[in-house]
């Protein structure tokens, strides 16, 4: 997929670290978010793919409006390897081909920044894709603090939820700037707006050799 007008930034980190936040952050500098979650969503209400997901786990994974329950889901997923590989196969295509997409109506508009919040990014082709990835990194009684007010999950829920992505000291490594949003959002913000003058407000022009960025993993 040729891109010739777009530098792709991809986000990283634990779940909890405020990577919507940062995104949001991106966005407000002039960044052309794609939330993948929203995606995962979208393709969740598609027929053919809550089928497919009735067909793999069984009808308790519907609410009463009929429609795919994510909590319901994640109750009958999450813990067992072989049921997320599952649950990924199915869900995960059509993700990847609206990213690419999007990314592709994005060149054709103009181009410019844009900004990849995907869960699980570096295990799945979308790195290749990644001219720069950012970790957003933050203290772990912070995000346990957060998925406990905003998910209603304990400790050991998300310890369950990460043992299925790479550990963070891998993310940290394979990143190419770090944004620290552990603490004040102004200070999250002060550093993304330090990053896109420094490295990015230049648009494609700011980097011209594509493929330098970090590689596929997996």
């Amino acid at each position: 997929m040729a891109l010739g007008r777009v530098t792709i930034v991809g986000l990283v980190g634990g779940i909890g670290s405020g990577k919507s936040t940062v995104a949001g952050f991106f966005a407000e500098e002039g960044a052309h978010v794609i939330d993948a979650d929203e995606l995962a969503h979208q393709a969740l209400r598609q027929v053919a793919t809550r089928r497919s997901v009735v067909e793999a786990f069984g009808q308790g994974v519907l609410g009463t409006d009929g429609e795919v329950d994510r909590r319901r889901l994640a109750a009958q997923v999450f813990g067992d390897g072989a049921r997320v590989a599952r649950l990924n196969g199915i869900v995960h295509p059509a993700v990847r081909a609206e990213v690419r997409r999007r990314l592709e109506a994005h060149d054709a508009e103009g181009g410019g920044v844009a900004v990849l919040d995907v869960p699980l990014l570096l295990e799945g082709p979308l790195a290749s894709l990644c001219d720069h990835v950012v970790f957003v990194d933050a203290p772990r009684a912070e995000r346990a603090a957060r998925v406990r007010s905003g998910r209603g999950w304990d400790e050991a829920e998300l310890e369950r939820r990460e043992a299925h992505q790479t550990p963070l000291e891998r993310k940290r490594v394979q990143a190419d700037w770090v944004v620290a949003n552990g603490g004040e959002r102004e200070e999250a913000r002060r550093q993304v707006r330090e990053l896109w003058r420094a490295h990015l407000a230049r648009g494609r022009g700011a980097n011209e050799a594509r493929g330098t960025g970090p590689s596929e993993e997996g």
